[in-house]
């Protein structure tokens, strides 16, 4: 997902009214990459199952 100012202005008036701090990590996707890469090369019956 692409950053989203609409979304981190809620979510600081939220933090804000709950007095607790708030922390934004921008991960990318190389989290999410690093896991599904594996599974879509992997040869069938090794991956994730197939629907």
């Amino acid at each position: 997902q692409h950053p989203d100012e609409g979304r981190e202005e809620k979510a600081r008036e939220i933090a804000g009214w709950m007095e607790r701090p708030l922390e934004i990590h921008d991960l990318g996707i190389e989290p999410l990459d690093d896991l599904l890469t594996p599974l879509m090369e992997a040869p069938p019956g090794e991956g994730a199952p197939r629907r």
